[in-house]
């Protein structure tokens, strides 16, 4: 989207390494088709949306900070992220997401699908939407109803302590304005594997460990085209079910996001 080209990109940790201002579109680019500059061997976030000329001289202003900054943004994709303590689990929660993405709202194969290197996977639908202020809030909404509508459900963990915590089917914090979001090709620091693209055959058919063994290596995808096929749900946003955004443990349910002012929610690496 022309005007809307920034973001920013951390090498190492996502918990207090420098957010360095880049081209988005090209940081995008280049992470997808493995450019060596990328430093794949390393983990690697952007951000999770572009941002406007303003955007600079916020990041100047503050010392590099992003903290607190809630211009207008814009993305090219809607975004996913489904994380469980048993990947079979999410394997099978994307599998249903992604089947309903093609059946229902028409993505092919420009659907672009991610093992996130360690504990889930990412879904990326192309959008061709306009920049606002709320963005981030309508993608928030967006994603969860049809998370939602596909039959994703929040579940229930029981932690070391026997103590039960409701959990949401999507995490909400990668719907935070800054929220650094790993970075595709980059290597997850605690498995030594790759975010890596899937086709959708692949992700229908192999196994976890079959899919781990590809993320032992990079692998180069090619970014799709601008896609109109949620422009009518993007325009209308629904509402969210309440008693389904009401999680009882430790992650902020997708309500809460939406209700609180910019900086209120600490970061959380993906």
């Amino acid at each position: 989207m022309k005007g809307y080209n920034y973001g920013f990109r951390i090498v190492g940790s996502c918990v207090g390494g420098t957010r360095r201002l880049v081209d988005a579109t090209a940081a995008l680019s280049a992470y997808a088709s493995c450019d060596p500059r990328c430093t794949l061997a390393e983990q690697s976030y952007l951000s999770p949306f572009q941002y406007g000329s303003d955007f600079p001289t916020y990041l100047e202003k503050n010392s590099g900070s992003v903290k607190g900054y809630d211009g207008v943004c814009w993305y090219p994709t809607l975004k996913w992220d489904i994380d469980r303590s048993d990947l079979n689990h999410a394997l099978a929660d994307t599998r249903l997401l992604a089947s309903h993405l093609r059946s229902h709202y028409h993505y092919g194969d420009t659907l672009l699908l991610f093992f996130s290197g360690s504990k889930g996977f990412h879904i990326e639908a192309p959008l061709d939407e306009q920049p606002s202020q709320h963005f981030n809030k309508v993608s928030a909404c967006v994603a969860s109803h049809i998370a939602y509508e596909a039959g994703l459900q929040p579940y229930v963990l029981t932690d070391g302590n026997g103590k039960r915590h409701r959990k949401e089917p999507l995490d909400p914090a990668i719907y935070r304005k800054t929220q650094p979001f790993r970075a595709a090709n980059s290597t997850h620091a605690k498995t030594g594997l790759h975010k890596v693209w899937l086709a959708f055959d692949e992700l229908q058919t192999l196994t976890i460990e079959a899919i781990q063994e590809i993320a032992q290596q990079p692998r180069p995808y090619t970014i799709p085209e601008p896609s109109r096929h949620l422009h009518d749900l993007w325009t209308n946003p629904p509402q969210l079910p309440k008693h389904k955004a009401q999680p009882e443990g430790d992650k902020v349910s997708t309500q809460k996001l939406l209700s609180q002012k910019p900086g209120s929610v600490n970061l959380l690496c993906v």
